[in-house]
């Protein structure tokens, strides 16, 4: 037993060992081959540290000089900011110290404006206390004073209802100009009032002139003008009954002018020679002491004499329609004068029989006049019953004019005229 261990021992050991002598005649036979393969990696290897070594070196010394270069230059980016951080504290101090003088220089600018603001208010007041002198501040309706202060006036939120009042005399040594409003529900006229501001003559100027007229409550009713001394009405309009007296303001006035109507006592009708001087004495000639000598600057005439005679005498027809509704009503005119009928004269022709449903309503189609543009372009007028026209050409003296009509605004009460046809004359003192 022992023998055989032994024996297998030494067959192992020699396997060993042949194994080995097998590899180092395989690693002797590589190394052999691949000696040269060897050698030049080794070479290669060794060229390539060298070089990596080298550019290594070179890295790290262009690293350390780029530092060096950048830790100068942080050095003397230091010293710069140092230097900059010193002028800024120079300057900060600078500025702190003009800051300090700008601050003194406003304190005393404030308390000089202070000291003008208490002058400026002081003047203001003064001004105010002056102008309250000449002028009183109204608002509302009825008006209270609100005469406090010029802005208390001026700024009254949601009153538009502001008046002054001029407590003296004022002379417009450059001219006045006064702007009046006729809008209707606008009272801006120029007034002049009594002191209880009760009884007013309003004025004002539009499109048809100047115009004087009373304030239509409080009564007043009549517009005088004095003479000189200011002790005789010389002339009166009464606008309460329509009455002008000239001369006078009553029975004393030599002439009335009442509506449309003139009227003379005949005692203080004069009349003038041409040529002659109106300080000249002239009475009127006397027809009772005719064939007695009379003085020789009067005339052979008298106040009967002097009656108007023109006139326009007419007949006017009305025929019923037939047709339409309404049925339209024809009417023609046929009218005379006794002298030339100027043109741009107003006539009025009543026509009774015609129901006054409208007023002032123009008729400007279907009319007729014998006279080529006779009515102009605003043809006939129809205000209650009456016609009305302005010529806008002259109608001859005694020539017989013609005048037709239709219009479905002509309104006869049928009730009351039955007839298809209706005729009646006129006569119109002019």
């Amino acid at each position: 037993m022992n023998e055989l261990f032994y024996n297998i021992i030494i067959i192992v050991i020699i396997l060993v060992l042949f194994l080995a002598f097998i590899l180092i005649a395989y690693f002797y036979s590589s190394y052999n081959n691949y000696k040269d393969d060897v050698d030049t990696n080794f070479s290669k290897t060794k060229e390539y540290i060298n070089k990596t070594v080298v550019a290594l070196d070179n890295n790290i010394k262009t690293s350390i000089q780029n530092n060096n270069d950048k830790i100068n230059n942080t050095s003397n980016y230091i010293f710069d900011i140092n230097n900059r951080v010193n002028r800024t504290d120079l300057r900060s101090t600078d500025n702190y110290n003009e800051l300090r003088s700008s601050i003194s220089n406003t304190n005393l600018n404030i308390s000089n404006f202070n000291t003008r603001l208490t002058s400026n208010s002081d003047n203001l007041n003064r001004f105010d206390n002056g102008l309250k002198q000449f002028f009183k501040f109204n608002a509302g309706n009825p008006a209270t004073t609100i005469n406090q202060a010029l802005f208390d006036y001026q700024f009254q939120v949601g009153n538009n209802i502001l008046s002054l009042d001029l407590l003296r005399k004022v002379n417009a040594i450059a001219g006045i100009t006064i702007n009046t409003d006729t809008t209707a529900g606008v009272n801006n006229n120029l007034s002049v009032c009594d002191i209880s501001t009760s009884n007013c003559i309003d004025m004002n100027v539009d499109t048809n002139g100047f115009n004087i007229y009373p304030r239509t409550t409080g009564g007043l009713s009549n517009l005088n003008i004095y003479n000189k001394s200011k002790n005789k009405v010389i002339a009166k309009f009464d606008t309460n009954t329509n009455e002008i007296y000239l001369g006078g303001s009553g029975e004393d006035a030599g002439m009335l002018v009442k509506d449309s109507n003139v009227y003379i006592k005949e005692n203080r009708l004069n009349l003038l020679k041409d040529g002659s001087l109106y300080g000249d004495v002239k009475t009127v000639y006397d027809k009772n002491n005719r064939g007695t000598p009379q003085t020789f600057n009067t005339y052979q005439v008298s106040f009967a004499d002097t009656h108007t005679t023109n006139s326009i005498t007419g007949i006017y027809s009305i025929t019923a329609g037939t047709t339409g509704t309404p049925p339209p009503i024809t009417i023609i005119i046929n009218l005379k004068a006794s002298y030339n009928i100027p043109s741009n004269t107003n006539i009025t022709i009543n026509i009774p029989e015609l129901t006054p449903t409208l007023l002032d309503k123009q008729i400007l189609t279907g009319t007729e006049t014998s006279i080529s543009g006779l009515l102009g372009t605003n043809g006939l007028v129809l205000s209650g019953n009456n016609l009305k026209f302005t010529t806008f050409a002259i109608i001859p003296a005694n020539q017989n004019i013609r005048i037709k009509t239709t219009s479905g605004d002509y309104v006869v009460d049928t009730t009351k005229y039955p007839e298809p046809v209706i005729s009646n004359v006129f006569n119109l003192r002019q």
